[in-house]
């Protein structure tokens, strides 16, 4: 049978990752995933990803992206040029890029996803909303939530394993939770139970970022002690 906290603890601090969607967590940390993308959306993708990396965004944050329908100007076929405009947060500077896709299709990128923004995601608390919305207060309701729900798997307590692990996820503009992944591993059993209780989560109150509902990155530790 599976012991519940006091087993377990659970740090009682929520972190924000270092980057923005140009500087996502690696892909290989991933153990649940949104719906699979289509083989010509992974492409796009990838030559996307591969045109950011080339201009240096790492740090960046995109501010506005144009879609332009054209033909190439050398065979006269039909394409999709795409245009994205990246400033940095804390210097300002911009820079650009501009990449072409081959077809009439607009690519199906996602959003971009955000690290700063000007309303954090909120855990939903009746109690917190009723008084005010504090950050602080939806903190805590998230952090009780998995402490009720997390369980501590026998073999690990068995086998003395103990630690912490960041869980990064996605807040989407619906709330839902999304691309739960781990920064850091322990053990099979650990990762498995930190992955399955952070995806468990309900809907949030979405981020808010110059007025607009954006898809926010958010990173929790979860600490497992014997």
């Amino acid at each position: 049978m599976a012991h519940r906290f006091p087993l377990l603890l659970l740090a009682s601090c929520l972190l924000w990752s270092c980057g923005n969607e140009a500087g996502e967590i690696p892909s290989d940390t991933a153990l649940s995933q949104s719906p699979t993308p289509s083989a010509q959306a992974l492409q796009q993708a990838e030559v996307l990803r591969q045109a950011r990396e080339a201009t240096e965004v790492s740090g960046f944050e995109l501010v506005r992206r144009d879609t332009l329908r054209t033909t190439s100007p050398v065979t006269g076929a039909p394409s999709v040029e795409l245009k994205e405009t990246y400033r940095h947060p804390e210097t300002g500077e911009e820079r650009y890029l501009t990449q072409r896709f081959a077809g009439e299709e607009v690519p199906a990128l996602p959003d971009p996803v955000y690290n700063e923004v000007d309303e954090k995601p909120r855990f939903p608390s009746a109690e917190c909303l009723a008084q005010g919305g504090e950050q602080t207060c939806h903190q805590r309701a998230m952090l009780g939530y998995l402490q009720d729900e997390v369980r501590y798997p026998e073999a690990a307590g068995a086998a003395g394993l103990q630690g912490t692990l960041l869980v990064a996820f996605v807040v989407e503009k619906d709330g839902a939770v999304t691309g739960v992944k781990l920064i850091d591993r322990l053990s099979p059993v650990l990762n498995e139970e930190a992955v399955r209780v952070v995806s468990s989560m309900p809907p949030f109150l979405p981020g808010v970022k110059d007025g607009r509902v954006v898809r926010t990155q958010m990173v929790v530790p979860v600490t497992f002690r014997g």
